[in-house]
């Protein structure tokens, strides 16, 4: 799972998560919306999306990026 279309035909949801400074605000980001966006081949390796995002809270970052999958995969109920 390297690309935005990985994720998306996996399943799978990623989260980005801020370390600015007391914040630590994290959100789903929208699959469908990044790949009309940047397109399905865009890679989510932290180095390639990362820079590219802002919180949507504080304004600032830097961000980190959570892969979790859905449907239960974590062992969570």
């Amino acid at each position: 799972m390297n690309t935005i279309g990985d994720l998306i035909d996996d399943g799978t949801a990623l989260w980005a998560v801020c370390y600015g400074r007391d914040c630590w605000h994290m959100a789903p980001l929208d699959l469908e919306a990044l790949a009309v966006r940047h397109g399905r081949d865009q890679s989510v390796m932290h180095a390639d999306l990362a820079p590219r995002l802002r919180c949507t809270r504080c304004g600032g970052g830097p961000c980190g990026l959570r892969v979790i999958p859905t449907g239960g995969g974590m062992g969570w109920s």
